[in-house]
């Protein structure tokens, strides 16, 4: 999302906070002071985008997946505490991000996710 706003040094903290402190990661607990900045407001989305009509028709054409990382609840429109309509979109498959992550919150090897992924292609069901 950073990315998108035109941020380059972005990085995702491999098992969150938890995973810092254990690690022995400095943390301070007094009171901070930043240097004021303005409210960052971008215009023009800088990552790829697809149409609506093209997703659409990759999704018709069995030509390209649809990945709804969400939880299965909101995959299944049981509860939408986020998004204006809850669902997914026809034809999507759900692989819930935390799925991404083992026990201790850190992010599954590359190859594992890479064969869960494969794996969760090749037995998509083609509807």
């Amino acid at each position: 999302m950073l990315k998108s706003f035109g941020f380059e040094k972005v990085q995702v903290l491999d098992g969150g906070i938890q995973n810092a402190e254990k690690e022995g990661l400095e943390f301070s607990s007094g009171e901070e002071t930043f240097q004021r900045s303005e409210l960052i407001k971008n215009k023009n989305w800088l990552l790829p985008q697809s149409a609506l009509e093209d997703v659409e028709n990759e999704i018709l054409n069995h030509s390209a997946t649809v990945i709804d990382v969400r939880d299965s609840y909101r995959f299944r429109g049981e509860s939408e505490p986020i998004d204006l309509v809850a669902g997914h979109i026809p034809g999507a498959i759900n692989i819930p991000f935390s799925e991404n992550l083992d026990e201790g919150g850190n992010f599954l090897k590359a190859e594992i996710l890479r064969a869960k992924y494969l794996k969760y292609l090749e037995n998509k069901p083609e509807k």
